[in-house]
């Protein structure tokens, strides 16, 4: 199991510091995340002080790696983000999203009817 200081050192060596064009963020994102695991996930604050940019961007770039079929999870504990270790980890990961999505929409559809007659041209 890699220690602190070697995740760090081989993050670095991956380009985690200074200019990094946003093309190959991504990818540097991504080399960091398989280093990392479920016991020691990618802290979001760290990753994007590591690659030199924000949170959000973080968070765009894991959405990217996901939508590219990248099974990058991340628990509700809201510690980090990790590559599925398995099938057992990637569905685990996919039910809590899959949760949060649908309580999205219940939210979004209960403000949708609330707001009949208070807002003009919702539908």
């Amino acid at each position: 199991m890699p220690t602190y200081l070697t995740i760090i050192t081989t993050f670095h060596k991956f380009g985690g510091s200074g200019e990094i064009m946003k093309k190959d963020m991504k990818k540097n994102l991504l080399k960091y995340l398989k280093i990392c695991t479920k016991q020691h996930p990618l802290n979001r604050h760290e990753a994007a002080e590591r690659l030199n940019t924000n949170e959000r961007t973080i968070r765009l770039l894991i959405n990217d790696l996901r939508t590219e079929g990248i099974r990058v999870c991340a628990d509700s504990s809201g510690r980090g983000y990790w590559i599925a270790e398995g099938e057992v980890d990637y569905k685990r990961f996919r039910a809590e999203y899959v949760s949060r999505a649908s309580n999205i929409f219940r939210t979004v559809n209960a403000m949708d009817n609330a707001a009949e007659g208070q807002i003009r041209g919702l539908t």
